[in-house]
Order: structure tokens, then sequence, then C-alpha cells
């Protein structure tokens, strides 16, 4: 077998490992991904609301103070509350902020998207109950 067979069976071999690491790298890191971002989004929640405590917090607590204390709507075309998410483009994902007693409403966060100089800009608008006054932002 000459030297350049040799050569291009060998990178053959290595990109094909190269592929099934990836490949189970990308597979096995999907589900903690997932979390991570459903973790930071429920931080950038609280912090927008201004209920993050200070200090160093793991994981079970951000999802503990956030179970107790938002909740999640969605807003059709015409303002009324949907079921479930259909489709992105015409809803409003909206979050309501309880008191400490889960009884009445503190504020309400809006998340945002926008586009930047150098990319997307997304984020989170809390705003008093009177929809005027911005409480947070992160």
């Amino acid at each position: 077998m000459s030297a350049k067979m040799k050569s291009v069976i060998f990178i053959v071999i290595l990109c094909v490992i190269c592929s099934v690491i990836l490949t189970f790298g990308a597979t096995f890191l999907k589900i903690p991904q997932e979390r991570n971002v459903l973790l930071d989004r429920q931080v950038n929640i609280l912090q927008a609301a201004n209920i993050m405590p200070a200090g160093k917090i793991n994981p079970d607590q951000v999802r503990e103070i956030y179970a107790a204390r938002i909740a999640e709507f969605w807003l059709g075309e015409n303002g009324g509350l949907v079921a479930e998410m259909p489709d992105r483009n015409h809803i409003l994902h909206v979050y309501t902020v309880f008191d400490a007693t889960g009884q009445n409403v503190e504020q309400v966060v809006l998340p945002f998207s926008t586009q930047g100089v150098w990319g997307p800009i997304h984020g989170y608008l809390a705003l008093a109950t009177d929809l005027d006054t911005v409480t947070g932002f992160t």
C-alpha cells in the first residue's frame, strides 16, 4: 500500500473517531445544557424582580424560590390567555411575581429581545402592577 493511501485511510479513520466522540458528547450533554438554560432564565427573572437572595445560592434554592413566587402565562394576539405555546411569533410570555404569601401580584416581568451592535440582546424587564414603574431589569 502506498504512503498516500495510508495517509488517506488514517485521515478517514481519525475523522470517523472524532465525529463519534463529538456526537456522543453533544448527545450526552444535551440534558444538562437544557437544565442550565432553564436555570439561567429563572435566575434572570428573579434578579429582574429583585427577589434573588444575595450571596451564593444553589440551583435547588433558585428552583424553590421560582416555584413559590413566579407564575408563567402566555398572552395571545388578542390579549387573552393561551393554554399552551403554539407559535412563538404570535404570543407574549409573561411572568407574574407574587408576594411572600403567594396571594398578591407584586410585579410583572416581561422578556424582551432586540438587535444590538454585535448580535441579539435578550433580557427581562420587571414592572410594578401599575405597568408604569420599572422595578428591575436584567
